[in-house]
């Protein structure tokens, strides 16, 4: 009996030892793009990632601010993007209104509805760095922006 059970706890740690144990990182597909002036984009731009955290892209147009301004607003449009990543409080209101006016086939209906949202995000992004810069051909300058 003793030997039946060495012989299966061998059995067993052999089968365990030559198990995969490889994690294999999921690839998200991405839509084909038809506007021709993002078909040489880099992936980064539609599927942000780092590897020792979370990642963002920020995006801005160089205008006659020049580039230096543009950077800046795209780091800021990444950071923004991060921090909703990681905590986000939201506010929804949304209102419907109804009116009729006049009579019979006279009669108007007027209908007006609105949703309005309101996201905010405070945290602290120490560490936050630039990892990655593209400029497109119409001059959007796309900064990917990582925090471990």
């Amino acid at each position: 009996m003793k030997k039946k059970l060495v012989l299966l706890s061998v059995i067993l740690l052999l089968v365990a030892g030559c198990s995969n144990n490889e994690t294999k990182e999921e690839k998200i597909e991405v839509t084909p793009i038809k506007n021709s002036a993002f078909k040489n984009l880099p992936e980064w731009v539609l599927q942000p990632t780092y590897s020792n955290g979370i990642a963002a892209v920020g995006q801005a147009k160089i205008g006659k601010a020049g580039l230096s301004f543009a950077k800046t607003e795209a780091l800021a449009n990444a950071r923004n993007e991060i921090a909703r990543q990681v905590e986000v409080q939201v506010d929804n209101m949304f209102t419907s209104y109804l009116n009729t006016t006049g009579i019979g086939s006279d009669e108007t209906v007027d209908k007006v509805a609105t949703d309005v949202s309101k996201q905010v995000a405070s945290l602290s992004l120490k560490g936050s760095k630039q990892l990655n810069v593209w400029i497109s051909e119409e001059n959007d300058v796309y900064i990917l922006v990582g925090v471990d």
